[in-house]
């Protein structure tokens, strides 16, 4: 996209040193007798970059910005919002913001959807209370929110890193990172959250993720007191919360999907924490329907450079093309 003052075109491309653009134009000179022969054009034109304004430049002279888009196989395809007669739905207290379906450009299309959770970039979503489990029941692990909270954050701030980067900013820098790997790899992806500040509590995002998507990952980064880079780790299905039919039913799999994505961030050369699984009791995996895992893929400790987060989202990404090997592909 190129431009001037007044005026906002395409370029189209080189043919025999002519550059051509595209745009919607009031009038042009062709050639140097610009004041003798304007023509009013007052339509969409093809032109080259040679014609001249009537100062006498050219509009290659003329140009003062230009931006180059790229086409990544990221361009959306819907918005997805919240059904408020889906399955738990009715839990939810933050719904106006949307989801974005994007849909693979490959030529080989594997038919599945992978929802893909930035953890946090929900404005004010710390100042809301919904229930911890949709039965109503105490947490049983602590975290976020304290051991035997009923009602929990809606959707917390998240912490910041030691350079001063947001969580959620890092947590969306990686995820998109992820989107654009798997839609090169044949599946569709749903970014539950697709910008700074999206409108879905926890529990919109993940009742999104069941109606709309085969599985939901969620990325994040650990806040803790080590002063070191802890390294991954997902979070996996306490005990005592598969008293849950819905969760009883995705955690074998989900168990599969966090095992996958951490064998991976391994395989990549990157730090994991303990045995890289940590049970815990999040709102995500109690309303979950589909297989589900929290990632956590480091601490405040961890580098927050372009290379850091990309490593870390091709391991994901790894992860989840991992989870789907044995299984046979949908018709």
């Amino acid at each position: 996209v190129l431009g001037f003052a007044g005026n906002v075109f395409m370029y189209l491309g080189k043919e025999k040193g002519n550059y051509y653009v595209i745009s919607a134009l009031g009038s042009y000179y062709p050639d140097d007798k610009y004041y003798d022969t304007k023509i009013d054009a007052c339509s969409v034109n093809i032109n080259t970059l040679d014609v001249k304004r009537k100062s006498g430049l050219t509009w290659l002279e003329a140009l003062d910005y230009g931006k180059q888009l790229i086409d990544e196989g990221s361009f959306a395809d819907f918005e997805v919002r919240l059904n408020p007669s889906d399955k738990f739905a009715e839990f939810s207290k933050i719904s106006s913001g949307s989801a974005v379906l994007y849909k693979s450009p490959a030529k080989t299309k594997r038919n599945i959807t992978v929802a893909l959770n930035a953890g946090h970039g929900t404005k004010g979503g710390h100042l809301v209370k919904t229930y911890s489990h949709p039965d109503k029941t105490p947490k049983i692990t602590a975290g976020t929110n304290p051991l035997g909270s009923i009602e929990s954050m809606a959707i917390s701030d998240g912490m910041v890193f030691n350079d001063g980067t947001r969580e959620a900013a890092a947590n969306l820098r990686v995820t998109k990172e992820i989107k654009l790997l798997l839609l090169k790899n044949g599946f569709d992806v749903l970014m539950l959250r697709d910008g700074d500040d999206v409108q879905l509590d926890n529990i919109a995002r993940t009742v999104i993720a069941n109606n709309h998507a085969d599985i939901h990952v969620s990325i994040h980064f650990d806040s803790d007191s080590s002063k070191t880079d802890k390294g991954s780790f997902y979070c996996s299905v306490p005990e005592g919360l598969k008293f849950l039919k819905n969760v009883k039913a995705h955690e074998p799999m989900s168990t599969k999907l966090g095992e996958s994505i951490i064998s991976e961030i391994k395989a990549a050369g990157l730090p994991v924490y303990a045995s890289g699984r940590l049970e815990s009791d999040l709102t995500q995996t109690s309303y979950s329907t589909i297989p589900t895992v929290d990632i956590e893929l480091g601490n405040q400790y961890t580098s927050t450079s372009s290379e850091s987060l990309e490593k870390r989202a091709k391991a994901v990404s790894d992860g989840i093309i991992k989870y789907y090997e044995d299984r046979p592909r949908k018709n």
